[in-house]
């Protein structure tokens, strides 16, 4: 998931997340978020303060955001072990999830 600390919807969804974790583990996925644009230590803070234990990280120049052409945040990605995009968008699936190929 692309993120920002200052975007309401990006924090309930950090939260979500953090909630259904120990799930999507259980079904074989990882979770990677990259801050967009942001220096270090505001997110350091705001992560600590949200209580996030999964991997943060960061796109200080919004060179990967626009890679994959993030047009707004949160934008969420789900990629299967092989490399490929099996879905791109601004909700996450997570009803879907079990009927994508991860292979």
């Amino acid at each position: 998931m692309f993120w920002t600390t200052w975007c309401p919807y990006c924090r309930r969804a950090l939260r979500s997340l953090k909630d259904d974790q120990q799930e999507l583990n259980d079904i074989g996925i990882e979770l990677l978020t990259i801050d967009v644009g942001e220096p270090a230590h505001n997110v350091s803070n705001f992560i600590k303060g949200l209580g996030l234990d999964f991997a943060v990280l960061l796109d200080l120049d919004s060179t990967v955001s626009d890679r994959y052409d993030v047009l707004g945040v949160p934008t969420y990605f789900v990629i299967s072990k092989s490399g490929g995009v099996v879905f791109s968008g601004n909700r996450f699936p997570k009803a879907r999830l079990k009927n994508f190929n991860l292979e």
